[in-house]
């Protein structure tokens, strides 16, 4: 069985790394990539492919929103997951 693969996009690290390892106590769940800006999110998410998109609703460049509306453009198949706003 292939590892589920997990993308986070958030513009504050101390976050992505806290939901980085979160994620990656699960068995069979990797991290396949983060992203700091709604741009660089829908270009990552365009090459890595995740299974899960975990986004933070207000990043620079392109809201959490307009990325998932992007991403489900050429990739129909994640799930998408919003990080509450601080």
């Amino acid at each position: 069985m292939s590892a589920v693969r997990v993308f986070i996009a958030d513009d504050h690290h101390a976050l992505q790394e806290g939901v980085r390892a979160i994620i990656e106590q699960q068995p069979g769940w990797k991290v396949c990539g983060t992203a700091a800006t709604g741009r660089e999110a829908v270009e990552s998410a365009r090459n890595l492919s995740p299974d899960i998109v975990v986004l933070d609703l207000v990043m620079p460049e392109l809201s959490g929103l307009e990325v998932l509306r992007r991403i489900k453009r050429f990739l129909p198949k994640p799930k998408f997951s919003f990080l509450p706003p601080f």
